[in-house]
């Protein structure tokens, strides 16, 4: 008899890189634009009263440099080609919101608001060690995070259920998008970080 070996997929957080520039976080401008935290409830949002905008202290040149580029509302931008990829592996999980940038010496149009629209139940709470806000039973932070065996199911991108500000990817979207050499994303496995 031939023993079948499980197949376990991995979930990876999508965080900003090391190496990233501190510098060029950019500041979400609250001003006559939406709630930046809309775009991190896992919905689909239509009918926003004015575009999101993105103050950057760099060039647009500077800003090119990277497909994906960070901010204070911790929801990525990103590059026509990482939209692009993003629409050929994660269709139904994803949408593209038009944004103005703004960098020092001009404007950028053509980079997109990333909003994950799916949320998945992912933490294993055997495993994992966090602190709760208190009083409630939310979540404020962890010691030490493992995700559940393939919590992604069938889903390429997604928000955590229980920790919104988690961006997970499946590994199989994440093979991908290292392999397209995308400047400005880390995909990380949770059991390596450092909490």
């Amino acid at each position: 008899m031939v023993e079948m070996k499980r197949v376990v997929n991995m979930t990876y957080l999508w965080r900003i890189p090391d190496d990233y520039p501190r510098s060029l976080i950019g500041e979400y401008q609250r001003e006559g634009t939406p709630d930046r935290f809309l775009f991190k409830r896992s919905e689909r949002v239509s009918g926003l009263a004015g575009l999101p905008k993105v103050k950057f202290d760099a060039s647009c040149a500077k800003l090119r440099q990277f497909d994906c580029l960070s901010s204070n509302a911790q929801v990525p931008i990103v590059s026509p080609a990482l939209a692009e990829f993003l629409l050929r592996f994660a269709s139904n999980d994803v949408q593209l919101m038009k944004l103005d940038i703004n960098g020092t010496d001009g404007s950028i149009g053509d980079y997109f608001l990333l909003n994950v629209v799916k949320k998945v139940l992912c933490i294993d709470h055997k495993v994992s060690k966090y602190t709760l806000v208190p009083g409630t039973t939310e979540i404020m932070g962890f010691r030490q995070l493992s995700f559940l065996d393939n919590c992604m199911g069938e889903h390429a991108l997604a928000r955590d259920s229980e920790y919104l500000s988690h961006l997970l990817v499946s590994d199989r979207v994440a093979d991908n998008l290292m392999r397209n050499g995308f400047h400005g994303v880390a995909l990380v496995d949770p059991s390596d970080i450092a909490w």
